[in-house]
Protein backbone atom coordinates (compact mmCIF):
# COMPACT_ATOMS: atom_id res chain seq x y z
CA UNK A 1 0.00 0.00 0.00
CA UNK A 2 2.77 2.40 0.94
CA UNK A 3 4.61 1.49 -2.28
CA UNK A 4 1.58 2.44 -4.36
CA UNK A 5 1.50 5.89 -2.73
CA UNK A 6 5.26 6.49 -3.23
CA UNK A 7 5.36 5.53 -6.94
CA UNK A 8 3.26 8.51 -8.22
CA UNK A 9 5.39 10.87 -6.12
CA UNK A 10 8.59 9.51 -7.64
CA UNK A 11 7.14 9.78 -11.14
CA UNK A 12 6.17 13.40 -10.48
CA UNK A 13 9.68 14.16 -9.19
CA UNK A 14 11.28 12.51 -12.24
CA UNK A 15 8.98 14.42 -14.60
CA UNK A 16 9.82 17.72 -12.88
CA UNK A 17 13.53 16.93 -13.05
CA UNK A 18 13.26 16.12 -16.77
CA UNK A 19 11.50 19.44 -17.43
CA UNK A 20 14.13 21.31 -15.41
CA UNK A 21 17.02 19.62 -17.25
CA UNK A 22 15.40 20.29 -20.64
CA UNK A 23 14.98 23.97 -19.76
CA UNK A 24 18.53 24.14 -18.40
CA UNK A 25 20.06 22.62 -21.54
CA UNK A 26 17.94 24.90 -23.73
CA UNK A 27 19.28 27.95 -21.89
CA UNK A 28 22.84 26.60 -22.08
CA UNK A 29 22.47 25.94 -25.82
CA UNK A 30 21.22 29.47 -26.43
CA UNK A 31 23.99 31.04 -24.34
CA UNK A 32 26.63 29.08 -26.25
CA UNK A 33 25.21 29.50 -29.76
CA UNK A 34 23.55 32.93 -29.64
CA UNK A 35 24.63 36.44 -28.66
CA UNK A 36 22.68 37.99 -25.75
CA UNK A 37 19.69 40.14 -26.69
CA UNK A 38 20.54 42.65 -23.93
CA UNK A 39 23.92 43.30 -25.53
CA UNK A 40 22.17 43.96 -28.84
CA UNK A 41 19.91 46.52 -27.18
CA UNK A 42 22.95 48.28 -25.73
CA UNK A 43 24.68 48.23 -29.10
CA UNK A 44 21.67 49.77 -30.84
CA UNK A 45 21.59 52.54 -28.22
CA UNK A 46 25.30 53.30 -28.69
CA UNK A 47 24.95 53.44 -32.47
CA UNK A 48 21.81 55.57 -32.25
CA UNK A 49 23.60 58.07 -29.98
CA UNK A 50 26.19 58.38 -32.77
CA UNK A 51 23.46 58.98 -35.40
CA UNK A 52 23.78 55.49 -36.85
CA UNK A 53 20.40 53.86 -37.29
CA UNK A 54 19.99 50.11 -37.29
CA UNK A 55 16.95 47.87 -37.02
CA UNK A 56 17.76 45.25 -34.38
CA UNK A 57 15.84 42.67 -36.45
CA UNK A 58 18.51 42.66 -39.17
CA UNK A 59 21.32 41.83 -36.72
CA UNK A 60 21.98 38.05 -36.66
CA UNK A 61 22.42 36.78 -33.11
CA UNK A 62 23.56 33.26 -33.92
CA UNK A 63 27.26 32.57 -33.45
CA UNK A 64 28.45 31.32 -36.83
CA UNK A 65 31.25 29.11 -38.07
CA UNK A 66 32.70 29.46 -41.56
CA UNK A 67 35.02 27.61 -43.89
CA UNK A 68 38.23 29.02 -45.34
CA UNK A 69 39.00 27.49 -48.74
CA UNK A 70 42.62 27.44 -49.93
CA UNK A 71 42.97 26.99 -53.70
CA UNK A 72 45.78 26.07 -56.05
CA UNK A 73 46.83 28.19 -59.04
CA UNK A 74 49.49 26.16 -60.86
CA UNK A 75 49.16 26.57 -64.63
CA UNK A 76 46.08 28.72 -64.16
CA UNK A 77 46.09 30.91 -67.29
CA UNK A 78 47.24 28.20 -69.67
CA UNK A 79 44.71 25.63 -68.47
CA UNK A 80 41.80 28.08 -68.45
CA UNK A 81 42.65 29.39 -71.94
CA UNK A 82 42.69 25.89 -73.43
CA UNK A 83 39.45 24.86 -71.76
CA UNK A 84 37.46 28.01 -72.53
CA UNK A 85 38.82 28.44 -76.04
CA UNK A 86 38.63 24.78 -76.99
CA UNK A 87 42.03 24.86 -78.68
CA UNK A 88 45.76 24.85 -78.00
CA UNK A 89 47.75 28.06 -77.57
CA UNK A 90 49.41 29.43 -80.70
CA UNK A 91 50.99 32.61 -79.30
CA UNK A 92 51.48 33.86 -75.75
CA UNK A 93 52.40 37.45 -74.87
CA UNK A 94 53.23 39.13 -71.57
CA UNK A 95 51.36 42.37 -70.78
CA UNK A 96 51.98 44.99 -68.06
CA UNK A 97 49.19 43.52 -65.92
CA UNK A 98 49.10 39.90 -67.05
CA UNK A 99 49.21 38.05 -70.37
CA UNK A 100 47.38 37.54 -73.67
CA UNK A 101 46.97 34.22 -75.48
CA UNK A 102 46.00 33.61 -79.12
CA UNK A 103 44.61 30.15 -79.88
CA UNK A 104 44.83 28.14 -83.08
CA UNK A 105 41.08 28.44 -83.65
CA UNK A 106 41.23 32.27 -83.63
CA UNK A 107 40.01 32.81 -80.06
CA UNK A 108 41.84 35.28 -77.83
CA UNK A 109 42.07 35.39 -74.03
CA UNK A 110 43.42 38.23 -71.91
CA UNK A 111 44.29 37.71 -68.24
CA UNK A 112 45.01 40.43 -65.67
CA UNK A 113 45.48 40.65 -61.90
CA UNK A 114 42.64 39.85 -59.56
CA UNK A 115 41.32 37.12 -61.88
CA UNK A 116 40.15 39.69 -64.41
CA UNK A 117 39.87 38.17 -67.87
CA UNK A 118 38.37 38.70 -71.31
CA UNK A 119 37.50 36.01 -73.85
CA UNK A 120 36.60 36.48 -77.50
CA UNK A 121 35.84 33.57 -79.81
CA UNK A 122 36.97 35.69 -82.78
CA UNK A 123 39.54 38.41 -82.17
CA UNK A 124 38.09 40.54 -85.00
CA UNK A 125 34.65 40.81 -83.38
CA UNK A 126 33.68 42.54 -80.12
CA UNK A 127 30.25 43.23 -78.67
CA UNK A 128 31.32 45.16 -75.60
CA UNK A 129 34.40 47.12 -74.58
CA UNK A 130 34.07 45.97 -70.98
CA UNK A 131 31.69 44.55 -68.43
CA UNK A 132 28.22 45.97 -68.96
CA UNK A 133 27.04 48.71 -66.63
CA UNK A 134 23.45 49.75 -66.00
CA UNK A 135 23.81 52.51 -68.59
CA UNK A 136 24.87 49.96 -71.21
CA UNK A 137 21.66 47.99 -70.75
CA UNK A 138 19.31 50.94 -71.31
CA UNK A 139 16.95 50.05 -74.13
CA UNK A 140 17.70 46.33 -73.96
CA UNK A 141 14.95 43.80 -73.32
CA UNK A 142 15.23 42.32 -69.83
CA UNK A 143 14.31 38.65 -69.63
CA UNK A 144 12.98 36.89 -66.55
CA UNK A 145 15.18 34.13 -65.05
CA UNK A 146 14.70 30.85 -66.88
CA UNK A 147 12.94 32.35 -69.92
CA UNK A 148 16.11 31.95 -72.02
CA UNK A 149 17.11 28.54 -70.71
CA UNK A 150 19.18 27.53 -73.74
CA UNK A 151 21.20 30.73 -73.44
CA UNK A 152 21.67 30.30 -69.68
CA UNK A 153 22.70 26.67 -70.13
CA UNK A 154 25.28 27.65 -72.78
CA UNK A 155 26.79 30.28 -70.48
CA UNK A 156 26.88 27.98 -67.45
CA UNK A 157 28.54 25.18 -69.44
CA UNK A 158 31.10 27.65 -70.83
CA UNK A 159 32.09 29.03 -67.42
CA UNK A 160 32.10 25.65 -65.68
CA UNK A 161 34.31 24.34 -68.51
CA UNK A 162 37.13 26.49 -67.21
CA UNK A 163 37.44 24.17 -64.20
CA UNK A 164 37.68 21.00 -66.26
CA UNK A 165 41.46 20.61 -66.29
CA UNK A 166 41.93 21.08 -62.55
CA UNK A 167 41.93 18.38 -59.93
CA UNK A 168 38.34 17.98 -58.75
CA UNK A 169 38.73 15.20 -56.21
CA UNK A 170 37.74 17.74 -53.54
CA UNK A 171 35.76 20.17 -55.63
CA UNK A 172 34.46 23.34 -54.06
CA UNK A 173 30.74 23.87 -53.69
CA UNK A 174 31.25 26.62 -56.26
CA UNK A 175 28.09 27.40 -58.23
CA UNK A 176 27.52 29.66 -61.24
CA UNK A 177 24.42 31.82 -60.82
CA UNK A 178 22.60 33.75 -63.56
CA UNK A 179 21.79 37.18 -62.16
CA UNK A 180 20.21 38.81 -65.23
CA UNK A 181 19.71 38.27 -68.96
CA UNK A 182 19.37 41.08 -71.54
CA UNK A 183 18.59 40.82 -75.25
CA UNK A 184 19.13 43.19 -78.16
CA UNK A 185 18.78 42.32 -81.86
CA UNK A 186 19.05 38.59 -81.18
CA UNK A 187 22.23 38.95 -79.10
CA UNK A 188 22.05 37.98 -75.42
CA UNK A 189 24.04 39.56 -72.60
CA UNK A 190 24.12 37.34 -69.51
CA UNK A 191 25.34 38.65 -66.14
CA UNK A 192 26.71 35.91 -63.89
CA UNK A 193 27.96 35.69 -60.31
CA UNK A 194 29.37 32.86 -58.23
CA UNK A 195 28.53 31.45 -54.81
CA UNK A 196 30.28 29.19 -52.32
CA UNK A 197 28.03 27.32 -49.90
CA UNK A 198 25.20 29.53 -51.26
CA UNK A 199 27.05 32.73 -50.23
CA UNK A 200 27.99 35.17 -53.00
CA UNK A 201 31.65 35.87 -53.78
CA UNK A 202 32.22 39.62 -53.83
CA UNK A 203 33.87 41.17 -56.90
CA UNK A 204 33.34 37.93 -58.86
CA UNK A 205 31.14 38.91 -61.80
CA UNK A 206 31.26 38.27 -65.52
CA UNK A 207 29.12 39.22 -68.52
CA UNK A 208 28.86 36.66 -71.33
CA UNK A 209 27.67 37.59 -74.83
CA UNK A 210 25.79 34.78 -76.60
CA UNK A 211 25.28 34.70 -80.39
CA UNK A 212 23.75 31.78 -82.30
CA UNK A 213 23.68 29.70 -79.14
CA UNK A 214 27.40 30.05 -78.34
CA UNK A 215 29.41 32.33 -76.05
CA UNK A 216 31.15 34.84 -78.33
CA UNK A 217 32.63 37.04 -75.63
CA UNK A 218 33.05 37.12 -71.84
CA UNK A 219 34.35 39.97 -69.69
CA UNK A 220 34.77 40.35 -65.94
CA UNK A 221 36.42 38.76 -62.89
CA UNK A 222 36.10 35.01 -62.43
CA UNK A 223 38.01 32.26 -60.67
CA UNK A 224 38.20 28.88 -62.39
CA UNK A 225 39.90 26.94 -59.60
CA UNK A 226 39.14 23.96 -57.41
CA UNK A 227 39.85 23.24 -53.79
CA UNK A 228 43.28 22.57 -52.35
CA UNK A 229 42.46 22.54 -48.61
CA UNK A 230 39.73 23.83 -46.33
CA UNK A 231 39.59 24.87 -42.67
CA UNK A 232 36.66 25.51 -40.36
CA UNK A 233 36.84 28.57 -38.10
CA UNK A 234 34.67 30.41 -35.59
CA UNK A 235 33.57 33.75 -37.06
CA UNK A 236 33.98 37.09 -35.32
CA UNK A 237 30.59 38.04 -33.90
CA UNK A 238 28.74 40.76 -35.72
CA UNK A 239 28.69 43.04 -32.63
CA UNK A 240 32.45 43.57 -32.92
CA UNK A 241 32.09 44.14 -36.66
CA UNK A 242 29.46 46.84 -36.09
CA UNK A 243 31.71 48.59 -33.57
CA UNK A 244 34.43 48.60 -36.25
CA UNK A 245 31.94 50.06 -38.72
CA UNK A 246 31.19 52.81 -36.19
CA UNK A 247 34.92 53.66 -36.05
CA UNK A 248 35.10 53.83 -39.85
CA UNK A 249 32.06 56.10 -40.05
CA UNK A 250 33.47 58.34 -37.32
CA UNK A 251 36.67 58.62 -39.34
CA UNK A 252 34.75 59.58 -42.47
CA UNK A 253 32.76 62.17 -40.58
CA UNK A 254 35.94 63.75 -39.19
CA UNK A 255 36.71 65.09 -42.66
CA UNK A 256 33.28 66.64 -43.27
CA UNK A 257 29.84 67.39 -41.88
CA UNK A 258 28.41 64.47 -39.89
CA UNK A 259 25.41 62.82 -41.52
CA UNK A 260 22.85 60.40 -40.18
CA UNK A 261 23.62 56.89 -41.46
CA UNK A 262 21.33 53.89 -41.75
CA UNK A 263 22.62 50.31 -41.76
CA UNK A 264 20.32 48.72 -44.31
CA UNK A 265 21.54 45.12 -44.35
CA UNK A 266 24.05 42.71 -42.81
CA UNK A 267 25.05 39.82 -45.06
CA UNK A 268 27.54 36.99 -45.07
CA UNK A 269 29.62 36.54 -48.21
CA UNK A 270 33.00 35.35 -49.47
CA UNK A 271 35.88 37.36 -50.89
CA UNK A 272 39.23 36.54 -52.49
CA UNK A 273 42.39 36.81 -50.43
CA UNK A 274 45.75 36.35 -52.14
CA UNK A 275 48.55 34.51 -50.38
CA UNK A 276 51.80 36.38 -49.78
CA UNK A 277 53.82 34.26 -52.22
CA UNK A 278 51.23 34.82 -54.98
CA UNK A 279 51.17 31.06 -55.50
CA UNK A 280 47.54 30.71 -54.56
CA UNK A 281 44.61 32.34 -52.87
CA UNK A 282 41.89 31.76 -50.32
CA UNK A 283 38.16 32.22 -50.24
CA UNK A 284 37.61 33.99 -46.90
CA UNK A 285 34.17 34.24 -45.21
CA UNK A 286 33.21 37.88 -44.69
CA UNK A 287 30.60 40.14 -43.17
CA UNK A 288 29.13 42.72 -45.56
CA UNK A 289 27.59 45.78 -43.89
CA UNK A 290 25.40 47.80 -46.27
CA UNK A 291 24.78 51.50 -45.47
CA UNK A 292 22.61 54.06 -47.22
CA UNK A 293 25.18 56.83 -47.82
CA UNK A 294 28.63 55.34 -47.22
CA UNK A 295 28.33 52.22 -49.36
CA UNK A 296 29.34 48.74 -48.25
CA UNK A 297 31.93 47.71 -45.67
CA UNK A 298 33.35 44.20 -46.13
CA UNK A 299 35.17 42.64 -43.16
CA UNK A 300 37.11 39.43 -42.83
CA UNK A 301 34.74 37.42 -40.64
CA UNK A 302 37.58 35.42 -39.07
CA UNK A 303 39.74 38.23 -37.66
CA UNK A 304 37.62 41.37 -38.21
CA UNK A 305 40.00 43.02 -40.70
CA UNK A 306 38.42 45.61 -42.98
CA UNK A 307 38.89 44.48 -46.60
CA UNK A 308 37.02 46.95 -48.74
CA UNK A 309 34.84 50.03 -48.61
CA UNK A 310 32.66 50.35 -51.70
Amino acid sequence: MERRKITPVLLAILAAAAVFLAAYFAVMYRNINYLPGEALDNLCEILSADSIRIDRNIVPLKREKGTIYVCESDGYSENVAKQLGGSDIKYRFATPDGETMLLYNGAILEFASGFAFRYRSDQTVSYTDGALSEDDTDGMRTLSPGSAKDVEDAVTAFLEGGNRSFDDRDKLNLVTKIRQVYEENGIYYVECVRTIDELEITENRVVCVVCDGKVAEAVGKWCFLTLGQSYSSQLTDVFNILFNVKKEIDGIRASGDPQRVTVEAINRCYTLYYLEDDEGFCFIPCWQIVTDIYGNFIYNAVDGTLYTKK
